[in-house]
Formats: C-alpha cells, structure tokens, sequence
C-alpha cells in the first residue's frame, strides 16, 4: 500500500536537479534524523548488552534497522544513476562524470556494508531467520518508500486519498514490526490470565495480539 500510494509516471531528472534535491532541508532534516536513530539503537544496544532480558530485542533494532537504513540510502542512489542514465540519453546530462563516478561508487559501498550488516543480523538470529528477514525488509520498504518520497518530492504532490493508503500501509507495517519485535518475548505475569488484561511488560495492544495468535 505504501508503495502503490507513490507517483508511478516516467521521470528523468538531470544532474543539476539530482543536487538540488540532495541540498533540500526537508532530506537533509530527515537523514539526520534517521541517523540519529541508529545512533541511539547503537547506545541502547551497548548499554543493554548484558542484560538478557532486553538483548536479543535490542540486537534485532539494531541488526534489523542498520542495513535498512542503509538500503534505503543505497536504493536511492542507484535511482539517482539510473535518473543520470536516462536524462543522458535524452542530451540533458553527461552519463560519463564525476557526479555518476560518485553516485555509482556510494551505491557499491553502501551494498557491501548492507550486505556485512545483513550477514552478521543471519548469523546472530541462525534459529529465527525469519523473524529478522522480516524485520528488516519492513523496515527497509518503510525507510525506502519514505527516504524516496521526500527526496524526489513525490509528498508535495500526494492528494488526500494516497496520503490515506500511505498512511494505512505504514500503520500495518508498523504493527507488523512491533508484533515481530516483542511477540515472542518470555514475558512474567502475575496470574495466568490473557495477557491483554494482565500485561505488565510492554502495551496492552501488543500483547493481545499475542494473545490471539
């Protein structure tokens, strides 16, 4: 739904233009953002590391989060060359530059340090793969969609009903994240009772999707 929700018509911006949209506040506003956010996963992940209880959910934010932001950041890269390829063949830019040589070397190593990132979140989750493949391909669509968005200008132009199904998507994915985060967490309760009514561990709305699963 998030996906659907974009702008699908045939664009090819020129070299001039791919720099001006890296130099918008808005973009620059919100990586800084989103890398704060992994900054703040690292923090957690290094205060929390011998705590058992917080471990293995600190580990998958952060082995989950890094190489979807990374991803993200890599897949509109590779547009932006893709974008200098087709306003090349157009005549309204030079295919053969320093901004595609740039543009092309950033996208290589933003795959190699996703893919090391991808790896060592395999290795540490062997037993529950799933869960952290999940995890981090939600997350990686959400930051995706979200990182392209912003940086192309496809939300100036969203009119209330894409804005509705964009939102809705993001709340399911959202949900989903949440539910693989804390679904499968050993949680203590003072009586065996549904967690819905009796959850002191995270919210009431997690646990009852435990509940019914």
């Amino acid at each position: 739904m998030c996906v659907l929700s974009g702008d699908h018509k045939p664009t090819a911006y020129s070299t001039r233009e791919l720099e001006l949209f890296f130099g918008e506040p808005s973009f620059l506003i919100f990586e800084l953002v989103t890398f704060l956010i992994l900054a703040y996963l690292v923090l957690i992940h290094v205060l929390y590391r011998h705590v058992t209880n917080r471990k293995e959910i600190t580990e998958l934010f952060l082995l989950g989060y890094g190489p979807a932001w990374l991803g993200a950041i890599m897949n509109m890269m590779l547009k932006a060359s893709m974008e200098i390829l087709k306003s090349s063949i157009k005549g309204e830019s030079k295919f053969v530059s320093i901004e595609t040589f740039l543009s092309v070397t950033v996208t290589v190593l933003l795959a190699v340090a996703q893919i090391m990132f991808v790896n060592r979140g395999l290795k540490k989750f062997e037993h529950r793969t799933i869960k952290f493949i999940g995890f981090y391909q939600a997350l990686m669509m959400m930051l995706g969609v979200t990182t392209g968005g912003i940086f192309y200008g496809e939300f100036d132009v969203f009119t209330p009903g894409r804005w509705w199904v964009f939102c809705i998507g993001a709340f399911f994915a959202t949900w989903g994240l949440l539910i693989l985060s804390f679904v499968d967490t050993p949680r203590t309760h003072i009586i065996d009772m549904p967690t819905r009514k009796y959850c002191p561990c995270y919210t009431r709305f997690i646990c009852g999707i435990a509940d019914a699963i």
